[in-house]
């Protein structure tokens, strides 16, 4: 797995790389301190370090609405081909949020898959970010307040910068396309990482 560092001032340049991957999918500030998980065309509305969203990216795999089947009496019937959003970037995916994924694969992906979930899940690129939880978090105490699978990149916030943890093989493909934005971590930077993840740890309340 590899780790890099990137400049913070670098992240809407970054985001911009993202499009070529697909449309972006972020949470953005509908109300003061009320965010919603969105399709995003204007980049300085990403906020990636929200909390929490009105709902999850759930809705983006599984419409809560959707033509299944359409046909006339007499001809059968087909597969409705409007299903898919097309190949979606998942900014701000936060660890629960990862966690999350993986029981959504288990369950539509594991013996039977569902077709529909599987049509989306596949087109899905996951940027996960790191955030600093407040006084409602409680995923510490259900185990999921860390990740090191199940995204493409992972970003965490540190001073002036990022550390970068490529994921899988597409992850790597996003870094390739724009070299120039990253740097190899050094030992201050794991150093940091770490005095950030225990400063984190420590802030959970539930």
């Amino acid at each position: 797995m590899q780790t890099l560092r990137m400049k913070d001032g670098l992240f809407g340049e970054f985001l911009e790389v993202l499009r070529s991957f697909g449309r972006l999918v972020a949470p953005v500030e509908k109300a003061p301190g009320v965010f919603t998980l969105d399709i995003v065309e204007d980049i300085t509305k990403v906020r990636p370090e929200a909390l929490r969203t009105i709902l999850p990216i759930k809705k983006f795999l599984l419409k809560p609405k959707f033509c299944m089947l359409h046909g006339k009496l007499g001809n059968g019937a087909e597969a409705c081909q409007d299903n898919a959003y097309g190949p979606l970037v998942y900014v701000g995916a936060h660890a629960c949020d990862i966690h999350a994924l993986r029981i959504l694969d288990q369950l539509f992906l594991g013996g039977y898959p569902d077709p529909y979930y599987e049509m989306n899940r596949k087109q899905l690129t996951v940027v996960g970010y790191g955030c600093m939880p407040d006084e409602k978090c409680f995923c510490q105490s259900l185990g999921c307040s860390t990740v090191d699978t199940g995204f493409d990149l992972f970003f965490t916030p540190l001073p002036g910068r990022f550390l970068v943890t490529v994921g899988s093989a597409r992850g790597d493909d996003i870094v390739r396309v724009r070299p120039s934005l990253f740097e190899p971590a050094g030992k201050r930077d794991i150093q940091d990482y770490l005095e950030r993840l225990r400063q984190r740890e420590a802030a959970f309340q539930l």
